[in-house]
């Protein structure tokens, strides 16, 4: 949803979509306050670029350019970079931007609820990012000394590393914990499967506690106990998320990995310490080679990118 607010400050939506991100405004406050900001942003770019290209890299001076002038991005490295650029400044000025939790609680409360046709990213306070699918609902329960949210629809998670304190996904069928990691939970009709991307998750329904790891899955069916298995694919468990991508405190050589699975991309790494560098970030709708060229950017390496292969050295 950030990205169709963007487009329609920028003018760029068709009347359809207009009503829908009406509705969606309408349908919470934390929604609207979201627009809000990102409108914000948006009006005060002129007044943020002259500091920013100060300091920023060769990428981000790029994307200042290309914001200013509203152009349309050139298949080259440099645009590549400067367009996934976009989104983590996005992200990081509306995370700087989120007022700290109060009351001892480590999440500020709030809601987010998607329509029947869209999805939408959301950044918790902690920095845990939470990709909500559609006809979904998230509500983060401001406890004091906790990171804990309900969870009813189906939501991607990429959690913030944290071993003091433990992210705790509440739902009708059980509860879901991690320290942090990355997983897709589905809960609905009484339901519930869990996939595990990277890391362990434990998984408590009444009695039953089952731990499950990257690359398994656990179903549940109502009145029935967890069942653990291996997952087919991982791109294909996540599939209903499109281009979205969330990586979490993730080693580079297993983003290479999942870039090259999910986009079909081969990313070739000639350094065993690099390989090793993590890597944390998100992106909405970006091409695989736009992905690689801001974590490049980031990591503060060097990479040769195209659109099939990336070397990084």
């Amino acid at each position: 949803m950030e990205e169709r607010v963007f487009r329609f400050l920028q003018g760029d939506i068709d009347e359809v979509e207009a009503r829908q991100l009406d509705l969606w405004r309408r349908a919470s406050p934390q929604n609207e306050a979201v627009f809000r900001e990102i409108e914000r942003l948006f009006n005060s770019r002129q007044l943020l670029a002259p500091t920013l290209h100060q300091t920023a890299p060769p990428a981000a001076q790029e994307l200042l350019r290309r914001v200013r002038t509203r152009g349309r991005w050139v298949r080259h490295t440099g645009a590549w970079a400067a367009a996934a650029a976009a989104v983590v400044f996005l992200a990081f000025t509306l995370r700087k931007s989120t007022p700290e939790p109060t009351g001892g609680s480590l999440l500020r409360a709030a809601e987010f609820v998607t329509q029947s046709d869209e999805q939408s990213t959301v950044q918790l306070g902690d920095g845990s990012v939470v990709r909500l699918g559609p006809d979904s609902r998230l509500a983060v329960l401001p406890v004091a000394r906790e990171r804990r949210v309900s969870l009813h629809g189906r939501a991607f998670f990429a959690v913030a590393r944290d071993e003091n304190h433990t992210f705790t996904v509440v739902t009708d069928r059980g509860e879901v914990l991690v320290k942090g990691t990355r997983f897709d939970l589905d809960v609905r009709e009484g339901r519930l499967e869990l996939t595990v991307v990277e890391g362990l998750v434990e998984l408590r329904a009444g009695s039953d506690v089952v731990y499950v790891r990257g690359g398994e899955v656990a179903h549940m069916l109502a009145g029935g106990r967890p069942i653990v298995g291996e997952i087919e694919t991982v791109p294909t468990a996540t599939r209903w998320m499109g281009k979205f991508v969330a990586f979490e405190s993730t080693p580079l050589r297993v983003v290479a990995e999942e870039l090259e699975r999910r986009f079909g991309m081969r990313v070739l790494i000639t350094d065993s310490a690099t390989a090793e560098r993590t890597v944390t970030s998100w992106s909405t709708d970006r091409k695989a080679p736009e992905i690689m060229a801001a974590i490049c950017a980031a990591l503060n390496v060097s990479c040769a990118v195209a659109d099939s292969l990336t070397v990084v050295k």
